[in-house]
């Protein structure tokens, strides 16, 4: 539906992206170690060649998930930061995401988990 709506009319997309929004958070949420390549490649594959400034409602919910601490569990942490890397596709096309994501990073360095670090500056 993401990689199908570049054509909608401004008023589906927000429709669409009030409703998506609610149960992608609750995703984010429930990731399991068997689910969260899943989808990071449905993230992936829905922005491929795609121009960022027609992507920008699923770039802006990642972008979101950076400042999502709800988290304690380890597992949701390392998943979270594999969503975000997702927005490589971009490459350099982004780079006030790209900067907020590194202004972020920067603080986290000292997080007590090695994974989750790794994952940060993957």
């Amino acid at each position: 539906m993401i990689r199908g709506s570049k054509c909608w009319t401004l008023e589906m997309l927000d429709e669409l992206w009030e409703h998506l929004t609610t149960f992608l958070n609750e995703v984010c949420i429930n990731l399991s170690s068997n689910t969260f390549l899943y989808w990071g490649s449905c993230f992936k594959y829905a922005m491929e060649n795609k121009d960022p400034r027609r992507m920008y409602r699923p770039i802006q919910f990642l972008r979101a998930l950076i400042n999502n601490q709800t988290s304690v569990n380890t597992l949701n942490e390392v998943s979270r930061w594999y969503l975000i890397q997702q927005l490589d596709i971009f490459e350099w096309r982004i780079p006030s995401i790209w900067y907020s994501i590194n202004e972020h990073v920067k603080k986290q360095l000292d997080h007590p988990f090695k994974v989750v670090r790794d994952r940060m500056v993957m």
